[in-house]
């Protein structure tokens, strides 16, 4: 867990951004555990609107999957591309 707080304290918001630095989109994947969908949804949603409050990166869910462990499919919970 210590590698993630070194990756967090240098990510600059949109104000402190320095004007030579390129910006990029970055998309990531995590496993998040939850007793169901509406709290891993939830857990997401509070982990999206923390980072978007401290590094005003405009950080959102952009899709959820269950997946249980040792599995290859999975089942498609929520998908904000299908909107």
């Amino acid at each position: 867990m210590d590698s993630i707080y070194k990756i967090l304290e240098n990510l600059k918001s949109v104000t402190e951004a320095p004007a030579n630095e390129k910006r990029y989109l970055v998309s990531i994947e995590m496993y998040m555990y939850a007793e169901d969908d509406n709290a891993v949804q939830a857990q997401a949603e509070d982990l999206a609107e923390q980072l978007r409050d401290t590094y005003d990166n405009q950080a959102k869910v952009m899709s959820i999957h269950e997946q249980p462990f040792a599995t290859l499919g999975s089942r498609k919970l929520f998908n904000k591309f299908e909107d």
